[in-house]
């Protein structure tokens, strides 16, 4: 949120992947974007945004998609703003959801994802084994930093932000201007 409240440009849209109940987006819309797509794949999640921006007056300037991101995104239409808050770790391959977020980011891609520390690891495998024990299919997974990095890098952008927690990693990267060429 601090990285991205000094850089919408007014009018801005905004993709929110993954957004929760839309706290990011409605404070964002507060802050001057003009638009937003929320994709969230949890019914109740998604509800719940939808109510929260009926309550704030702010529910003509979003849709609201239910689903897999990944599987819906060949539908979105870009965005100047994509965000990413604690998706890409629900996610088994980070490099399909990473480049179809990518391909429709006109200039900032914002996403934050566990360290891959070890106590994380160790932390997570913990989580996954009581899910497995409760029969719970939902893992979560800390994927390699720098794999992530070097695949959005590749696809021409540039991290213009970046800092974090003993457990998450925030992070902004601004498309550079011959960057649509790679994606």
């Amino acid at each position: 949120m601090e990285a991205l409240s000094g850089r919408i440009s007014a009018g801005a849209a905004l993709l929110d992947v993954g957004a929760g109940v839309g706290a990011l987006t409605l404070e964002l819309l507060r802050l001057g974007a003009g638009t937003a797509t929320v994709v969230e794949a949890a019914p109740a999640y998604l509800e719940a945004a939808r109510r929260e921006a009926a309550r704030r007056g702010l529910s003509d300037r979003i849709n609201f998609l239910e689903g897999d991101f990944a599987r819906l995104a060949s539908s979105i239409a870009p965005a100047e703003i994509v965000m990413m808050d604690r998706v890409v770790c629900c996610y088994p391959e980070f490099e399909p959801l990473l480049k179809a977020g990518l391909e429709r980011t006109q200039r900032l891609f914002a996403y934050s994802y566990p360290q891959d520390r070890w106590y994380v690891r160790l932390m997570v495998g913990l989580e996954n084994l009581i899910r497995r024990l409760r029969r719970n299919p939902f893992r979560t997974l800390v994927h390699p930093a720098a794999a992530m990095a070097a695949r959005i890098s590749n696809l021409g952008f540039r991290q213009a932000h970046g800092c974090g927690t003993m457990v998450w990693r925030v992070e902004l990267w601004e498309r550079s201007p011959d960057a649509t060429a790679r994606a």
